[in-house]
């Protein structure tokens, strides 16, 4: 599996708290203080009652003014780390203010070091009607188009419901643009006995960008700089809205289960839905004309998902009588064959789906598996739809060809999965790989934290990613081929996971030919130009 290495603020954490601990000679036993202040990184104002933490374990907390101190320190390199709610830390990558003040290298006392936090943001704003009256209890998402394995994605970063004059305000966000979507009331209620929750008698709308639109790619975007607190007002139509009932088959009772309703307008599963827990006999509140997908699932008594999904089409009435039936989705199967003369069957080797349905994804998430003894796998339920592949290999070995059928899983990295399962998957691992190791002569590129792409001239296999660091890279268990390679910083959105983007990085970069049991190396003059 492509892994893009992108410390988060936890891992900065680890880099920071946990980092070297090394005494230095001569120096033991004598004693030093380390003093300074936390401020905000955008308007350098001091930040007052901040955690203050050291590699050592100690800890403390800034004063009025944003001022901290510890004493009795030891000669020693110490990472230091402030934390405050509504801030994160400079420095983390993809974030416009530098790192500062992180690590201390202590032979005497220190004092005035900064250590800069960046300030988070808010957007807030109202839904209104056509008549520009508040709408009570709409849900409001803000949502984030961001590259994860390569592939642009649009993922939802946050949600809050209108409050009685129609206001929302979500706070917590990083700088950067974001896509505001209201949708219709969003609520999940259990309940026991033969009457569900009432439901307030409101009008339904289709789901709304911030700009009108109804459509990700043809909404407005709102730019968020640190620390600021933006606007969106949403103008929504009401319509009639209608109910739409039925019951659980094959339901475990007293089993959390959900139910989800989407639709083709953008709509990411949300809804209000009543479940009678003991019997499986659900509402769902709020649906106006339309035709939707009712989705249904209970992971029944341990991991292994069950669901039931059907099409409703909803035309000027409530709908009633509707029977989700629970089952497990068809098993994804396959074997793995290793062309080795060596004789080893059994090197590390995993296949990973990741769906590309919004819904899907926020249900299940990515699901894998790894080859039994003799080779064959099972990736168990796994609910139709179009997935993307990813492999992960190592001990030398790397994956030779992988199918499903007449589709090569290499080549189109996508796999679409229908009720009845697929063909099963054959996948081939061979040893004769290369290693690739690389360096970057620019200074700046040494001090820079940066990832590393190596991308085949035939557009007929994954990229590979790797860490740069101090300047040097290297990539182990390649395919021989000619590869190009390229130098970013990291927090670059880079999009290399689907063929056509893959294809378009293959003639730029340096050029590298890899042969079987060999290294190559290359030298890049610096990094790379970002993609526009």
């Amino acid at each position: 599996m492509i892994r893009l290495m992108i410390r988060t603020v936890l891992s900065l954490t680890v880099v920071a708290l946990g980092g070297t601990s090394i005494l230095f000679a001569g120096q033991t036993g004598r004693q030093f203080s380390l003093s300074g202040s936390v401020v905000n990184a955008v308007t350098a104002a001091p930040v007052p009652y901040a955690s203050v933490a050291l590699s050592n374990g100690s800890s403390t907390e800034t004063d009025a003014t944003g001022a901290f101190q510890f004493s009795g320190l030891e000669a020693n390199v110490y990472g230091v780390m402030a934390t405050k709610a509504g801030f994160v830390p400079a420095g983390l990558p993809g974030k416009e203010v530098p790192e500062d003040g992180l690590e201390i290298s202590l032979t005497a006392s220190v004092a005035n070091i900064v250590v800069k936090l960046i300030p988070l943001g808010a957007i807030r704003g109202r839904v209104v009607d056509g008549a520009g009256e508040p709408v009570q209890n709409a849900t409001v998402t803000a949502l984030r188009s961001t590259v994860v394995y390569g592939r642009r994605q649009l993922q939802m970063v946050n949600f809050v419901q209108t409050n009685d004059l129609g206001d929302y305000r979500i706070s917590g966000l990083l700088a950067g643009k974001y896509l505001l979507q209201a949708a219709g009331t969003t609520s999940h209620n259990a309940y026991y006995g033969e009457k569900p929750p009432a439901e307030g008698a409101t009008d339904a709308f289709a789901p709304t960008y911030f700009g009108g639109a109804h459509r990700a790619d043809a909404a407005e975007l709102v730019s968020l700089s640190p620390g600021q607190e933006a606007r969106a007002d949403i103008a929504v139509e009401l319509e009639t809205e209608h109910v739409i009932r039925g019951r659980i088959a094959n339901y475990r009772p007293n089993i959390r289960a959900t139910l989800l309703l989407s639709n083709g307008d953008g709509d990411r599963g949300l809804a209000s839905v009543a479940l009678e827990y003991a019997t499986g006999r659900f509402e769902v509140h709020g649906v106006r004309d339309g035709v939707y997908r009712l989705l249904a699932y209970q992971n029944n008594g341990g991991q292994q998902l069950v669901f039931d999904q059907c099409t409703i089409e909803v035309t000027g009435h409530d709908v009633a009588d509707v029977v989700l039936s629970l089952a497990s989705a068809a098993s994804v199967i396959g074997t793995v064959q290793v062309d080795d003369s060596t004789g080893n069957r059994s090197p590390r080797f995993q296949m990973h789906l990741v769906p590309q349905d919004v819904v899907f994804s926020e249900i299940t998430g990515p699901v894998w598996s790894n080859p039994a003894k003799n080779g064959s796998f099972e990736i168990a339920s796994v609910p139709p739809g179009k997935y993307w592949v990813d492999f992960e290999s190592g001990d030398g070995y790397y994956v030779a060809s992988a199918r499903a059928g007449d589709t090569d899983l290499l080549a189109t990295q996508e796999i679409a999965i229908g009720e009845g399962g697929r063909p099963p998957i054959e996948i081939v691992l061979r040893n004769d790989s290369g290693t690739v190791r690389g360096k970057i002569d620019s200074p700046a590129a040494a001090k820079t934290d940066a990832i590393a792409l190596l991308v085949p001239e035939s557009c007929s296999r994954p990229a590979i990613v790797g860490y740069v660091a101090s300047g040097v890279f290297g990539f182990a268990d390649v395919a021989p081929g000619a590869y190009r390679v390229y130098a970013w910083r990291q927090g670059v959105e880079l999009e290399y996971g689907l063929p056509n983007a893959l294809c378009a990085l293959a003639h730029g970069g340096v050029r590298v030919e890899v042969e079987a049991g060999r290294e190559a190396t290359v030298r890049l003059l610096a990094l790379s130009e970002e993609p526009k």
